[in-house]
């Protein structure tokens, strides 16, 4: 499971990925769990922090229509549906290590 850090600016984040409705028509599926604590790493499996020294990684939502994303994600509805549809450049960059904080 993945901790993530929704950014406002995509200079910030560590991926930019765009959020499309159709699971055919995305790279990665994702299962959203925010109440999980583990943090064993599962592909696709996303809990959304409020925080940014507690995220694995931050991203940036490129609103519709917009090019520019690195990766395009859809919901699904059980952890077992979440991970990689197809191979991506991107998937060592969405392993679970955890952030410096900006102090140490």
């Amino acid at each position: 499971m993945a901790r993530v850090f929704r950014v406002d600016n995509p200079s910030y984040a560590d991926l930019t990925v765009q959020e499309c409705s159709s699971p055919s028509a995305a790279e990665l599926l994702v299962y959203r769990d925010d109440s999980a604590a583990a943090a064993d790493h599962v592909d696709g499996v996303w809990a959304f922090v409020d925080h940014p020294d507690l995220a694995h990684l931050s991203v940036y939502v490129v609103p519709q229509g917009r090019g520019g994303a690195q990766i395009t994600i859809s919901y699904v509805k059980t952890q077992a549906l979440a991970g990689w549809v197809r191979p991506s450049r991107f998937k060592n960059r969405l392993r679970c290590t955890p952030k410096r904080p900006a102090y140490a």
